[in-house]
């Protein structure tokens, strides 16, 4: 009995001395670990921190600018130029399109999307439409060469007898909605009433517009009032659609058709030339007399976008809600290629009656 019992105590013994050894090498080690840390994050923090650097950045190591050689006149024979270049990897780009937009807004580059368009004179009609939405934008995109964001959205959506009561902000919400289904066309958008009526302030709210929308140009209208805005904001890199004939914006009491005097006839040719002298990529012409629309069309070298300004111009322009039949309008130059009022009008009576009668939802739409 007292033999097992000593022989009990020592296995004790052994354990509890094992296990004080165990306790003291995982103090040992985690001391260990604590001192190495502390080591490399306090007395090793310069040494660390430039390896990091080194990772994230590169040097190159550049010559010293070698002097200008002159000849006897002291005119440069051998100078210095700057040269930049650009390098992007693929794996730390999340979205190239975002790149390559802040990439032009950083180098200066101009956005060319619209020498498409301009490509586009004597070869094949531009077909443009209006937009104010993404599912109606994500339609066009598939068969328009340009879908234009409309100040007539004013008229359209919201009732307004005239589109000077349409705003910059309502412009911007409309085109940023429009841009989500937008990928293939070129898009513009209507700078409203009172946003262009000095260089400066053009250029600050088309900078807006551009920033906000990422829209690829902007529509002004008139011809000589207008013609030193238009041309600050094309040197300062902002494609530009020119507007001439009837412009609502200014109009005042009944539309009519323009161009049928001689006088204004010549003013508005010769505001047509203006306006690609200053640069401008394509002129809407509407509703302008069809002989002076073809004058201007074969007159100048960028493209002619006509409503109701017959076929001689290089390409159309319609309000979307009017060609598909929404508006229960009827206008000379507006022909009606759906009657989307009826289509929609019989689909709610149908779903009303179903409702109605109990027939909706079967199993089939239900959880």
């Amino acid at each position: 009995m007292i033999s097992s019992g000593s022989t009990g105590i020592g296995k004790v013994k052994v354990i509890n001395r094992r296990m004080f050894i165990l306790s003291a090498a995982k103090i040992l080690v985690f001391s260990g670990i604590v001192a190495r840390l502390f080591f490399l994050q306090i007395n090793e923090n310069k040494k660390y921190l430039t390896l990091s650097d080194k990772n994230r950045l590169r040097e190159w190591r550049l010559p010293p600018v070698r002097g200008d050689f002159l000849d006897y006149f002291g005119k440069v024979v051998a100078g210095n130029t700057e040269v930049y270049q650009l390098h992007v990897i693929p794996e730390e780009v999340s979205n190239f399109k975002t790149l390559i937009v802040r990439l032009k807004e950083i180098l200066g580059l101009s956005n060319n999307e619209y020498l498409k368009i301009i490509r586009k004179k004597n070869k094949s009609k531009i077909v443009c439409l209006t937009a104010y939405s993404k599912n109606i934008a994500s339609i066009l995109d598939n068969h328009c060469d340009i879908i234009l964001v409309g100040d007539s959205l004013g008229s359209v959506l919201y009732n307004y007898n005239t589109t000077r009561n349409v705003t910059l902000n309502t412009m911007i919400e409309h085109s940023k909605s429009v841009k989500l289904g937008v990928l293939k066309s070129l898009m513009v958008v209507d700078m409203p009433h009172n946003t262009y009526r000095n260089p400066k302030e053009a250029l600050k709210n088309a900078k807006l517009i551009m920033k906000k929308t990422k829209c690829d140009g902007v529509k002004l209208e008139g011809g000589n009032k207008i013609i030193k805005i238009v041309q600050h904001l094309i040197k300062n890199r902002i494609p530009v659609m020119g507007h001439l004939g009837l412009l609502p914006q200014s109009e005042k009491g009944k539309f009519r058709s323009k161009g049928k005097k001689l006088r204004e006839r010549n003013r508005i040719l010769s505001e047509a030339k203006i306006l690609e002298t200053a640069g401008v990529f394509s002129i809407v012409l509407e509703c302008v007399e069809k002989s002076l629309a073809k004058e201007i069309t074969s007159l100048v070298k960028i493209p002619t976008i006509g409503i109701g300004s017959s076929i001689n111009c290089d390409g159309q322009v319609l309000v979307t809600d009017d060609l598909l039949g929404l508006n229960p309008i009827n206008l000379r130059f507006l022909k009606k290629y759906s009657n989307l009022r009826n289509v929609i009008n019989n689909a709610v009576l149908n779903f009303k009656k179903e409702v109605k009668k109990n027939k909706f939802p079967t199993n089939k739409y239900s959880y």
